[in-house]
């Protein structure tokens, strides 16, 4: 008996052989409730469908963000990522989720509009979130890309040129293939080559060398809008300069701007009553109650009391542009102060409303005006000298 006991092992069932088994089935015990604990929390927090959980933080923050979901979500080449996002650089005015053109209502980084935008909304609804929420709108534009409609879009993340991934995002997302006239290519490539060599660069010192090349380049195209901006305006573009920056858009507070002598830099304004304040700031004669665009081309064709309508060859810096779709009220209206001679739909002007900040503020034609340029268009110019105020 004892021979057998050895060649099986201890049964005889005493504490300290029950112990190493007791040990194991407590530890496997504790394991599983572990396990379970974490499986709960994990239950509970895990993500919607909106995988990423980031908001709107400003121009840099926002970049990053981006570029690194482009990488992670998409599988984009760093050449690939950099390309669209040059393009969302110069459509929201600085990768701003929340910016919406008030002409348009085109909204968020890529602009989206119509039956996009309403999809936008939902999506958003959806997952609980504001469709300004930054995370909302990279899963959204994901889902986008599924559509087999957008398979060009998707296969720009895969290049390795970062121009060509701009041009053909632009293309092929943004659907301007058959519109050259808002390419802009040089101002988007630029903008591509910043956020490559900041973030896309894997040599600190050549990426460097790159984002200060791109930087020089944003620069130089600014100067060179600054120079061709510098015309004939006169009075009329000196004022309106001097209000960059200042009132927000309102169409309901339109004639709380201060006073001609001292304008409110946070009263309101909307596109017409900031031109007709330029206008009576430098002294010109304007009605006594800020106009409205549809008289404003009334008035350029009619009596001329106060504009006088010009020929577009005509057009000067300074002069005054007004268009009117259908009856021209509300959002079916715009009008601007050109910044340079008329040469186009990328002609630069300075705005209230329009496409960009929600103050006054340089745009251009084309951007600013956008599906309102099928209606009608007015170019006008102030009909007397300046008067002594």
């Amino acid at each position: 008996m004892e021979e057998i006991r050895k060649k099986r092992g201890c049964g005889c069932g005493c504490l300290g052989c029950l112990i190493p088994v007791l040990v194991v089935a407590f530890l496997f015990i504790l394991g599983m409730y572990i396990m379970g604990v974490d499986d709960e929390n994990l239950c509970e927090d895990r993500p919607s469908a909106v995988s990423i959980n980031i908001d709107n933080a400003g121009s840099e923050e926002n970049a990053k963000a981006i570029y690194d979901f482009f990488i992670t979500e998409l599988d984009a080449t760093s050449q690939g990522a950099a390309g669209p996002m040059g393009c969302m650089d110069f459509e929201s005015g600085g990768f701003n989720p929340a910016i919406e053109n008030p002409s348009s209502g085109a909204f968020g980084l890529a602009q989206w509009l119509g039956s996009r935008k309403e999809d936008l909304r939902s999506f958003a609804a959806e997952n609980g979130k504001e469709m300004s929420n930054l995370s909302v709108q990279l899963e959204f534009l994901k889902k986008e890309l599924e559509n087999p409609y957008y398979a060009k879009a998707k296969a720009a993340l895969q290049l390795t040129d970062v121009h060509e991934a701009q041009h053909q995002w632009l293309l092929w997302f943004e659907g301007l293939s058959q519109d050259s006239s808002q390419w802009h290519s040089e101002e988007r490539n630029a903008r591509a080559d910043k956020w490559f060599a900041k973030f896309g660069s894997s040599d600190p010192i050549s990426g460097a060398a790159m984002e200060n090349a791109a930087k020089g380049q944003l620069e130089s195209l600014s100067a060179e809008c600054a120079s061709a901006s510098s015309g004939n305006g006169g009075d009329i573009l000196e004022n309106a300069r001097d209000l960059l920056g200042y009132f927000s858009y309102s169409q309901e507070r339109r004639t709380q701007l201060g006073t001609v002598g001292s304008p409110d830099k946070n009263g309101f304004a909307d596109c017409s009553s900031f031109v007709w304040f330029v206008l009576t700031k430098a002294g010109y004669k304007t009605p006594e109650v800020p106009w409205a665009t549809p008289s404003m081309t009334s008035d350029a064709r009619g009596s001329k009391q106060y504009l006088q309508e010009i020929p577009e060859s005509e057009a000067k810096a300074g002069d005054i542009i007004v268009v009117n779709l259908g009856a021209g009220l509300g959002n079916d209206g715009h009008t601007a102060v050109l910044a340079e001679d008329y040469h186009g739909t990328s002609t630069k002007i300075i705005e209230m409303g329009g496409y960009g900040a929600d103050s006054v503020h340089e745009g251009q034609i084309d951007t600013s005006f956008g599906y309102l340029l099928a209606g009608d268009i007015c170019f006008a110019r102030v009909v007397e000298t300046p008067k002594d105020i």
